[in-house]
């Protein structure tokens, strides 16, 4: 042994050096292996994505059996791309439907939209039996899930002479809906359910 601060091992390594060893062994296992908090963090920055590291991504859709172009538009990560932020779908002069905030949705459901629902002339906006996220004639999913989930609805085309903001305010309240505006011919109203 010496009579200095450090003590020298079996190997000829003093006590100060391997203790400086597992100082490193255990920093770099927790560099690997982070703590649950930390990872935490990292699903959520999966899950919330930068704003400015969002693609944006339009395209349109031709609808069988009609002749009117839709449109669809998103934001999404490349990291996560089944998680659509503010999805927009609509037909150009008729409306559009906006789902604020984040939808898990594929391609897939992204195609069927615009042929389970259609916009006809004077602001209606049909739906179809067909459902956009499981099979023909079912049930809506529940609330949250899918697209029965909170979203904005614009009707386009509706004549100011025979219909005033106070009628389709009441139109508004008989469906459960919550009246936004009436201005140039568009009607725009928020639903918490879509479907």
């Amino acid at each position: 042994s010496s009579s200095g601060s450090s003590s020298t091992c079996a190997s000829g390594r003093t006590s100060a050096t391997a203790s400086m060893d597992v100082w490193w062994a255990t920093a770099s296992a927790a560099a690997h292996h982070p703590p649950p908090e930390e990872k935490e963090k990292e699903k959520e920055k999966l899950r919330r994505p930068e704003q400015s590291s969002l693609e944006a991504v339009y395209y349109e859709v031709e609808p069988t059996r009609q002749r009117h172009k839709y449109f669809v538009s998103y934001r999404h990560h490349p990291a996560t791309p089944h998680l659509r932020h503010d999805v927009t779908f609509g037909c150009a002069g008729r409306g559009r439907v906006h789902f604020p905030g984040v939808t898990v949705a594929s391609e897939a459901d992204l195609q069927l939209l615009p042929r389970c629902f259609r916009f006809a002339r004077c602001g209606k906006l049909l739906a179809f039996t067909q459902s956009p996220w499981t099979s023909p004639h079912s049930p809506p999913p529940a609330p949250g899930v899918g697209w029965n989930r909170s979203a904005v609805v614009q009707l386009s085309g509706i004549s100011a002479l025979r219909h005033s903001p106070d009628d389709l305010r009441r139109r508004t309240q008989q469906f459960g809906g919550r009246f936004v505006s009436f201005e140039a011919e568009t009607w725009t109203f928020s639903l918490e359910q879509f479907c």
